[in-house]
């Protein structure tokens, strides 16, 4: 190769001194080094780029981790925040500066402008406004660049900053255990966006797909069928029983259509009961839990045409059916919900033709709770004691006549039910005949209702039989009540008085109604009893809730001091946490109502009915509550 020529090709004299190579060959050194150095610092900021890929794509992961990060993962995703913080106040530094920047170039713009309207050299001008506009254009396209960056380090730094949150690093398992303890207390939800589960897809992606994956969330809902329209929509109602997957359903349908209205616009006008159970029929064997209510009986279908006769819902547990009156040709239908296999709770309202007794249709031994709205005679009563040994709960009506009438052998022979905790008895006559044949060591919950309004059955001359009651108690083992409540009972206050001392230990709920009769059963001497004092013994210091419902005959304020002292609660008697109170005869209880009232003031939580205000004020008791609901009665 011909050296000299190449260099001379290159601009290069070939022919140099000494002094001019060493300058040559010192800045192709100095090249090579700068060169060097530019390699080095292009391979570090490849290095810086490909840790900034690897630290984001890791944070990127963990926001995608079911699992809670650990204390090594946390520290990494401060880092990160930490650094997108500060490319975030570069940016916005960046972006203060273009857009600086693109102000001066519009004020280039019109500037341009108003040399041409001069008649200034029109070339010119156009040359200048057309660079002005290019560099605008660019200035923007570099503004929108900066602003998507800033949008992507904003979403990253929220999702980053998310990580961090106790709540958003909770595991699914424990996310999905609270989502569920959000739900209503109530056992059919009534759908809401406001009330989990709608409450919960709003809150954020994540939150929504795991609301979204919880059939559980979905397995319960009230459906209330009315005249104006159906809620929530047959749409709505579609969509949840698919989100609730293969689990037992929970539902209710509440008809609130009258019949009237049917023939004036035609039922096709309306969404009925029947057109919603159509919706749930394709599920029956999913069925759990159903509550059916009817307003007018007098609707032709009811959905019931379309329900299996051949076998019950092979999960149904709890059923509540409640129409003034049910046809003969719903029998099949019912029939063959009652022959669930599972059927453990029936709720029974209205009249069945074909059937005095509703009862006898029922699978009675396999029930643990039974509630039976219509009246039934003597021997009905006591043919369905005999059928229900596993019994827990039960309510139940009956009508007796004299002791002269005819008194059923089967009467006369008690019954133990072992299981029972709570009875709840509508009867005319309280004495020997029930109470005889019902032996319950296990009763928890005692209550008891006189029939008085339209009442036109026996009357005895007391209902209540206050010693065959002690009796009853003591071949029951003594059992210990947590609830008593008499409504319209001629209990007297002594008889009343030394009940209140044999379950004082354990009585918990003391309801007492006279407000349809005469007779009263608190006196002085029983609430004396109950108000705690310092130098006497008080009955009943667990007390929760009282009720007192126009059943005093007692000096004025008696009442008031003993709600007051139990309301504010103390170190040896529980604090109540609801009361409800009216007094009838408001002369004679005025200063029981000017107390409550400034006592209701003080703390929140008492009801009282004011039957010359018409009014009543009433605020459940919570923490902070300030709410005072005062409404019409």
């Amino acid at each position: 190769m011909n050296f000299p020529a190449a260099l001379s090709l290159a601009g290069i004299d070939a022919f140099l001194t000494d002094e001019q190579n060493r300058e040559v060959r010192n800045a192709l050194l100095r090249e090579e080094q700068m060169i060097a150095s530019l390699d080095a610092e292009i391979a570090e900021a490849y290095a810086a780029l490909e840790k900034l890929k690897r630290q984001r794509n890791k944070t990127q992961n963990f926001l995608h981790l079911n699992a809670a990060p650990s204390e090594s993962e946390l520290a990494d995703i401060r880092t990160a925040i930490t650094q997108r913080e500060m490319r975030l106040a570069e940016l916005e530094e960046e972006i203060g500066q273009v857009k600086l920047g693109v102000d001066a170039l519009v004020g280039q713009q019109s500037d341009a402008d108003q040399l041409s309207s001069d008649n200034s050299d029109a070339i010119t001008v156009q040359s200048s406004l057309a660079q002005v506009d290019t560099e605008i254009q660019i200035h923007k396209a570099h503004l929108n660049h900066l602003m998507r960056e800033r949008d992507e380090v904003l979403s990253d730094l929220d999702a980053q900053r998310a990580m961090l949150s106790p709540l958003s690093r909770l595991p699914l398992e424990i996310l999905s255990t609270i989502f569920i303890n959000c739900l209503p207390e109530e056992e059919y939800l009534n759908p809401h966006p406001k009330d989990a589960p709608l409450l919960l897809l709003q809150v954020s992606r994540g939150w929504r797909d795991l609301a979204l994956s919880m059939s559980s969330l979905w397995s319960s809902i009230s459906v209330r069928a009315g005249e104006d329209r159906c809620c929530p929509r047959k749409k709505l109602i579609e969509t949840w029983l698919q989100r609730s997957g293969s689990r037992p359903l929970h539902f209710e349908i509440v008809e609130n259509i009258a019949y009237d209205s049917t023939r004036e616009l035609g039922v096709e006008s309306f969404t009925t009961s029947a057109d919603v159970l159509a919706l749930f029929l394709p599920d029956f064997d999913r069925w759990k839990s159903v509550s059916l209510e009817y307003k007018d009986w007098r609707l032709g279908d009811i959905g019931f045409k379309n329900i299996p006769v051949d076998h019950g819902p092979l999960l149904l547990e709890r059923l509540y059916l409640n129409r003034d009156y049910w046809q003969a040709s719903v029998h099949p239908a019912v029939g063959g919900l009652f022959s669930g296999p599972r059927l453990r709770s029936v709720a029974w309202d209205g009249i069945l033709n074909g059937y005095p007794n509703p009862a006898e249709i029922m699978p009675l031994h396999q029930l643990h709770e039974l509630d039976l709205s219509i009246i039934l005679p003597s021997q009905q009563f006591f043919s369905v004691l005999a059928q229900i040994p596993n019994i827990v709960t039960f309510r139940l009506s009956v009508s007796l006549g004299s002791k002269e009438d005819d008194w059923p052998e089967l009467a006369k022979t008690p019954l133990t039910f072992s299981h029972l905790k709570s009875l709840r008895l509508l009867t005319n006559v309280m004495d020997e005949r029930i109470l005889d044949a019902i032996i319950a060591p296990s009763l928890e919950e005692f209550k008891v209702a006189r029939p008085t309004v339209a009442w036109n059955g026996f009357t005895p001359e007391r209902c209540w039989s206050h010693d065959h009651f002690k009796v009853f108690w003591q071949k029951s083992s003594k059992f210990s009540l947590k609830t008593l409540d008499f409504t319209d009972m001629d209990i007297l206050p002594a008889e009343l008085l030394e009940l209140l001392q044999l379950f004082s230990s354990t009585l918990e709920s003391l309801v007492l109604a006279n407000d349809h009769v005469q007779d009263k059963c608190v006196d002085d001497a029983v609430l004396k009893a109950l108000t705690p004092t310092p130098n006497s013994t008080m009955l009943c210091p667990h007390l929760e809730f009282i009720k007192f419902w126009d059943c005093t005959a007692s000096m004025d304020g008696l009442a008031a001091e003993l709600l007051e002292k139990r309301w504010e609660g103390g170190d040896d008697i529980a604090q109540l946490r609801m009361v409800l109170a009216y007094f009838g005869d408001e002369e004679k209880n005025s200063d029981n109502i000017r107390r409550l009232e400034l006592a209701h003031q003080r703390k929140r939580g008492l009801t009282l009915l004011r039957p010359k205000k018409y009014e009543t004020w009433t605020v459940s008791r919570a923490e902070n509550v300030e709410e005072n609901i005062v409404s019409t009665t």
